[in-house]
């Protein structure tokens, strides 16, 4: 008997602010990575890319026009009905999906301008009604406290401001985990730099004259500051009882490379005492090294993994992914998430399209004996919102 999953209420575990303001230019333009530095992507690539489609297909769906109409037609729809109240639209979304509670990483966007304040209130007033609770991340916040100094900051000075940002946060509002995205930076190979290390690449990352350095020695520079960092996080988390969350595989290029993305290379940090003490959630499924995310979930008891970005980015790698997650990593330990931002749509498709993965994954599982029916709804709400809940204590 086939399952259906549609109506079991969803935790996305891992995702952004959105607006209309940060919605791509040209819809469905986020399914490519490629930036436009060097040559514009062809709007012909984002129309054939599978992800496109698929959400096409979806919200033809949910708009109730036949799912053979005009791309453009459909686009119009949608675009026509947001406009007319946001809010309503954002609403109608969460509805569809069952999304009862949405885990805001506030770092938005990676790159580019900072959130303003009106673009802050509009996601605001858009999830009103929607159970939002924030994760901060370590990165940005650096990055925001510097840029809002009125004056060049000591390295002693940068630590106070940080820990006291971070714990009026915690204690003053819906907190409930940091989050690290130093693969994009320095790597994943994070080490153990003492805070004379850190203070002079604090100096140099933030201070220096130079700018127009390659990147290996941009990451160079910055290291024992991001490293030193990440450490403070585990210290922050272990004092207030929260999780970690650190970005593992794809990202955004150029400020991605991959090379340094594998989550292999956490090894000596998960091995830490201190680090053994935390939560922590290793994201993306490490994808596309989902192989080894497997091992390293199974081999460590204080750490999970989630499914976001393959559900709202990458097509059909999730019907691929999920079940490679499946062979070694407790049921126990994966969650659902997006990674969805800017955009709302990819936030409610990823939803909707993983409840159907997922349905067909363990349909496949109970036809060959490996699960019973019974255990797969219970697995399935787990997956979708139970893990979660008991992992960041919601």
């Amino acid at each position: 008997m086939m399952f259906d999953f549609s109506d079991l209420p969803v935790v996305d575990c891992h995702a952004h602010p959105f607006m209309p303001s940060r919605e791509k230019k040209v819809y469905g333009r986020r399914y490519i990575l490629s930036s436009d530095r060097f040559m514009k992507v062809p709007e012909e690539d984002v129309r054939n890319t599978l992800a496109y489609r698929m959400i096409l297909i979806e919200l033809a769906r949910l708009l109730h026009l036949d799912p053979t109409s005009s791309d453009e037609e459909i686009i119009k729809t949608r675009n026509e009905l947001a406009a007319k109240d946001y809010k309503a639209y954002v609403e109608m979304l969460f509805h569809d999906a069952n999304i009862v509670s949405y885990l805001n990483e506030t770092g938005f966007p990676i790159q580019g301008a900072r959130l303003r304040a009106d673009e802050s209130a509009a996601f605001e007033s858009a999830t009103e009604n929607i159970d939002v609770r924030e994760i901060i991340r370590c990165e940005m916040t650096c990055n925001h406290i510097v840029a809002d100094a009125d004056h060049r900051l000591s390295f002693p000075e940068f630590m106070d401001l940080y820990r006291s940002n971070i714990a009026s946060r915690i204690k003053n509002g819906n907190v409930i985990a940091l989050k690290t995205v130093i693969g994009y930076f320095s790597g994943l190979e994070i080490l153990d730099p003492d805070e004379g290390e850190a203070a002079s690449s604090f100096d140099e990352h933030y201070y220096a004259s130079e700018k127009n350095l390659p990147m290996s020695r941009i990451r160079a520079a910055q290291k024992p500051f991001r490293d030193y960092m990440v450490h403070e996080c585990v210290r922050l988390c272990d004092e207030f009882g929260i999780p970690l969350q650190i970005h593992t595989g794809a990202g955004d290029p150029p400020s991605c490379d991959l090379r340094l993305m594998h989550p292999g290379l956490l090894y000596e940090f998960l091995n830490r005492e201190d680090t053994g003490r935390i939560r922590i959630a290793l994201l993306h499924g490490g994808y596309p090294f989902a192989e080894e995310m497997c091992f390293m979930v199974n081999g460590y008891a204080n750490v999970v993994t989630d499914v976001s970005s393959m559900t709202a980015d990458d097509s059909i790698a999730v019907e691929r992914v999920f079940p490679v997650l499946l062979e070694k990593v407790p049921l126990t330990k994966i969650m659902y998430g997006s990674d969805g931002a800017g955009d709302v749509d990819p936030i409610w498709f990823a939803a909707v399209n993983f409840k159907k993965v997922m349905a067909r994954v363990f349909s496949n599982l109970v036809d060959r004996d490996v699960i019973t029916h019974a255990y797969g709804e219970k697995a399935a709400r787990m997956i979708l919102s139970e893990n979660a809940k008991r992992f960041y204590g919601l």
